[in-house]
């Protein structure tokens, strides 16, 4: 059974991950997400199949990756419209 202190702990540290993430990203650096979905999925069971009394508490943090996520998510796309914008300038469309 896990310590629902060390979960809480595990899922705080993945959000800290990410916001560092986003921090990188916003630099235009180079990051490796690869493997959050299989440590999201693996906090998630562990939340939904431990009896815990702070169940509450870890929906919420696992809430709060999730929104960590979605601001990511932003990031890079917002990065790579950028790019975008820039390979057009260089070539233009032909028409």
């Amino acid at each position: 059974m896990t310590d629902a202190n060390a979960l809480l702990t595990s899922i705080q540290d993945m959000d800290a991950e990410i916001q560092s993430y986003i921090a990188e990203t916003t630099e235009g650096r180079v990051i490796d997400i690869s493997g959050l979905p299989n440590r999201l999925a693996h906090l998630h069971e562990q939340v939904e199949q431990g009896q815990f009394d702070n169940k509450d508490d870890l929906v919420t943090a696992l809430q709060a990756v999730l929104a960590s996520l979605d601001g990511l998510s932003h990031e890079i796309q917002h990065h790579f419209q950028k790019i975008n914008v820039q390979l057009q300038v260089l070539e233009p469309d032909k028409e």
